[in-house]
């Protein structure tokens, strides 16, 4: 079988390469050269076309992520007096039911985040006082059956105040409960407790 011959196939490769380079200084030249003209006596431009609005439906509200995941649980306050890690007895029933409901509800997690003011103690001193605050609420979930795993215990100290509030304020050495994981909440809304 013989091989068909193209026209051109036997030219070698620096001629259509030449030819593609002239080629390409040509065009630039050209377009050099009609810009300069151009600009020199162009036109003014046509006026712009008016704009004509049409009223339509507002677009519809992007529709929620499928994973968007399960509602943010109101929060759950505990307060504490000046220096104090241990809950009063008003704190300590509030507490037992939020423990009650967390050991039914295996899905449920708890992140416990303590806190305290800035007065009277070093930034050491606050920062371990609010682990024993925050570890004195993981212990009475676990009294009433929530696993250890389930809870997450994390201090502060006087880094995070209330907004708005000084940070020697009474009600920044507080415990904060935050529940996670379900799509069923212990609270209808943010509740605190204690003195």
């Amino acid at each position: 079988m013989s091989r068909t011959r193209v026209t051109g196939e036997d030219v070698p490769v620096p001629v259509p390469l030449g030819l593609t380079v002239l080629g390409f200084a040509a065009a630039f030249g050209a377009a050099e050269a009609w810009s300069s003209d151009a600009g020199a006596a162009a036109p003014p431009p046509p006026p712009p076309a008016p704009v004509v609005v049409v009223a339509s439906a507002p677009p519809p509200a992007p529709a929620a992520p499928a994973d968007a995941g399960p509602p943010v649980c109101p929060k759950f306050i505990v307060v504490f007096g000046w220096g104090a890690a241990w809950l009063t007895p008003g704190s300590t029933t509030s507490t037992e039911k939020i423990g009650t409901w967390l050991a039914s509800h295996p899905d449920a997690t708890a992140v416990i985040d303590g806190h305290a003011d800035a007065a009277g103690g070093s930034d050491h001193a606050n920062l371990d006082l609010s682990k024993r605050r925050a570890s004195s609420v993981a212990q009475i979930f676990m009294k009433q059956g929530v696993a250890k795993n389930r809870l997450t215990v994390r201090g502060f100290g006087a880094f995070s105040p209330l907004e708005g509030e000084s940070d020697e304020a009474a009600r920044n050495r507080r415990v904060v409960v935050h529940i996670r994981g379900t799509n069923d909440c212990p609270l209808e809304r943010e509740e605190i407790t204690g003195p």
